[in-house]
């Protein structure tokens, strides 16, 4: 056997073995695929306080058409991510709405991943995290040194960051809607989940999720070993959660959205749950057939693995097109 043999056995082991700790590390973590081009400019700043005795990290993308008094959005990465992925997963498309609209962005750093309200035994140091706290306390530090007292507030996430927008709804006072997308509400926050006031809620969720089970169940990951990561309510009793704390009566017929892309192997279609107290929505877009994915972002690992990307629509704008009810 030549030597070029076992060269290419170990090249496309270490491939195989890269994508394998990325998605055990909890999905977007460094070196995943060959990802898009990462663009921080004059309008991104990295900033850090203190909380529970550590020092925490967050990155303030300003744009400058942003005043005092105009939309925050919190936009919270998956597990064991950072900030920049979440960038480079929207493909900055997030920024760029950001820059259009005048809203400020901010990309909170979580620990290896966020305090969601799931609990699993391989990881109980996460449960001693207050991840409600620290970007409570990221809004105070937005009071102080951008005088955004007045702004509406919004949070956004993917998978980890997705439930942890969950925990923020039942938590966080100043939260108006927030969006999750490969994300439902947990079992265990449930019963603990007592919102001050109604709270707009969107799902964006695939019914082929691989690991975030579009029904329910435990959020799995098989790779050599079956690793569970808590037990979470399907969508439709998570909507039924949000429906019935808002008070909600009315109900539209789900929506086809346009097949732009036939080619994709998904479809999409959008619900709506109305007249609620005080304005706020419960709402619903299914991408069937889609993975545990951000519509119209970067597809980060193989569809064997994550399943598919949806390219009928955007996340990122349909997700300010939901946020923009609230102003």
């Amino acid at each position: 056997m030549s030597l070029a043999g076992p060269m290419v056995i170990r090249q496309r082991f270490q491939r195989t073995l890269a994508s394998l700790l990325c998605l055990v590390s909890g999905l977007f973590a460094a070196d995943c695929r060959t990802r898009p081009p990462l663009h921080l400019d004059a309008a991104d700043h990295w900033h850090s306080l203190q909380h529970q005795a550590q020092s925490r990290r967050f990155l303030v993308h300003k744009p400058e058409s942003w005043r005092p008094g105009q939309p925050i959005w919190y936009v919270l990465h998956g597990g064991g991510g950072k900030p920049e992925n979440m960038i480079q997963l929207t493909e900055g498309r997030i920024n760029l709405l950001a820059d259009q609209h005048g809203i400020l962005v901010v990309y909170p750093a979580g620990i290896h991943g966020w305090n969601d309200g799931r609990t699993f035994a391989d990881d109980r140091e996460r449960y001693k995290i207050d991840d409600t706290g620290f970007i409570q306390a990221i809004q105070e530090w937005l009071v102080d040194n951008y005088q955004a007292g007045s702004a509406p507030v919004f949070a956004a996430g993917i998978s980890n960051g997705g439930f942890m927008a969950q925990r923020l709804a039942c938590e966080m006072p100043a939260i108006r809607a927030v969006a999750s997308v490969t994300a439902t509400l947990s079992v265990e926050l449930k019963p603990i989940c007592k919102p001050k006031r109604p709270v707009g809620v969107l799902f964006i969720n695939g019914t082929a999720d691989p690991l975030v089970p579009y029904n329910g169940g435990f959020v799995t990951v098989k790779i050599i070993r079956t690793r569970q990561r808590g037990q979470i309510l399907s969508t439709d009793q998570s909507i039924d959660f949000w429906r019935d704390q808002n008070r909600c009566t009315q109900k539209t017929a789900a929506m086809p959205i346009p097949d732009l892309d036939p080619d994709d192997g998904t479809t999409a279609s959008h619900t709506i749950w109305s007249r609620c107290q005080a304005g706020a929505t419960v709402e619903l877009i299914a991408v069937q057939n889609g993975g545990h994915t951000w519509p119209g972002g970067w597809q980060y690992l193989p569809e064997s693995m994550i399943g598919k990307t949806s390219r009928d629509f955007r996340a990122s704008d349909m997700i300010l097109k939901f946020f923009s009810k609230y102003l």
